[in-house]
């Protein structure tokens, strides 16, 4: 299980993302806050890029333009680009794979507000068990 007690690694699942700029007093938007405070250090790769610019510009979530851009330069601003080996484990979720595997590679917490679609493992966390571990 990675420290607490360092900047953090995380690999931040798209569901979070989201629920961050829905619910911007939620504890997803407190995990966003802390990337540009460098309390937490982001890791994609260009797919988990892809899709975070994908889901934020679907239509039916209505988020503006100008609140996709911000997020999308805070991850091009704050966040360290790898490339991580493919896993051979089974997920309900295929697409859910390469942020499992980022998270591995890097050493990091992997946050989701979907653990059932990620292995049980100690890395793999909601929003809320990352806050409640990191401010203990």
């Amino acid at each position: 299980m990675p420290s607490l007690e360092r900047v953090e690694r995380v690999v931040l699942d798209t569901n979070v993302v989201v629920s961050a700029l829905w619910s911007p007093d939620g504890k997803p938007a407190d995990i966003l806050a802390m990337i540009p405070a460098e309390i937490i250090q982001p890791f994609v790769n260009h797919t988990i890029l892809a899709e975070y610019r994908c889901v934020l510009m679907r239509p039916r979530l209505r988020f503006s333009g100008t609140i996709t851009r911000q997020i999308l330069a805070l991850f091009d601003d704050h966040a360290i680009m790898m490339t991580a080996p493919p896993s051979a484990i089974e997920m309900p979720d295929p697409d859910d794979r390469v942020f499992y595997d980022v998270a591995c590679a890097a050493d990091a917490w992997l946050i989701t507000g979907n653990k059932r679609h990620f292995p049980q493992e100690d890395h793999i966390v909601s929003p809320a068990e990352f806050l409640e571990q990191y401010r203990a």
